[in-house]
């Protein structure tokens, strides 16, 4: 898996902001023959769906818990 450092050199270098980058630099096409989808660029996807893991577990593990305790969630 690509290196979250690398993963944001390589985000730094094509001058894109993070709201876009599933939008424009997470692309995917569908191969005619099988009709899967095939990334176009398969180490920023991989990265990207870790990321969105781990960020996942970190909002679950501490930030829930103090949402509930200060009773903004019930």
């Amino acid at each position: 898996m690509m290196q979250m450092g690398s993963m944001f050199e390589k985000i730094i270098t094509l001058k894109n902001y993070i709201y876009q980058i599933y939008a424009e630099l997470d692309t995917s096409h569908i191969d005619e023959t099988t009709g899967d989808t095939v990334w176009d660029n398969i180490e920023l996807h991989t990265a990207l769906k870790g990321l969105k893991t781990l960020v996942k577990d970190y909002y679950n593990s501490e930030i829930v818990p103090t949402l509930y305790e200060y009773e903004f969630l019930k």
